[in-house]
């Protein structure tokens, strides 16, 4: 019988990590408010902290995209195979014109906050996870 296929998680960290300690320490708060408290706790960490800055706006867009997957507005895509992740990182883009007209295209528009700059814009935005088989750590993105 065949090894049955277990996926990776993209944004584990935060499921695992944020989520799951804080819902432990107060399940009756709802997962709206839970995502408040670790994006309040972020912004403040990000205040003293500024020479983590880069690291530190990975961690709240990757909150922004948990939102999302918390709420079930998240694109899954499951690779069937582990080997299509080496060969689309090895594989050139010739035609990022024809990319950008997709992403456009086929994205959604959103009123985006920038917590950093403290401002709010119009956008088109394209978000995704990817999940790999027998890998633990899936990726996601927002283009």
């Amino acid at each position: 019988m065949a090894k049955k296929i277990w996926y990776s998680t993209p944004l584990k960290f935060i499921w695992e990590n944020l989520y799951r300690v804080q819902k432990k320490l107060s399940p009756e708060i709802p997962d709206e408010y839970i995502f408040a408290l670790l994006r309040r706790h972020m912004i403040d960490v990000g205040r003293v902290d500024r020479e983590n800055s880069e690291s530190h706006k990975l961690m709240m867009s990757g909150l922004e995209l948990w939102k999302e997957d918390l709420r079930g507005k998240f694109l899954h895509i499951f690779f069937l195979e582990k080997q299509l992740r080496d060969f689309l990182e090895n594989t050139p883009l010739p035609d990022l014109d024809g990319i950008k007209k997709y992403l456009y295209e086929n994205g959604e528009d959103k009123d985006v906050i920038y917590i950093i700059a403290s401002g709010k814009t119009k956008c088109v935005k394209y978000t995704f996870g990817l999940h790999i088989p027998y890998e633990t750590n899936g990726y996601a993105f927002s283009l």
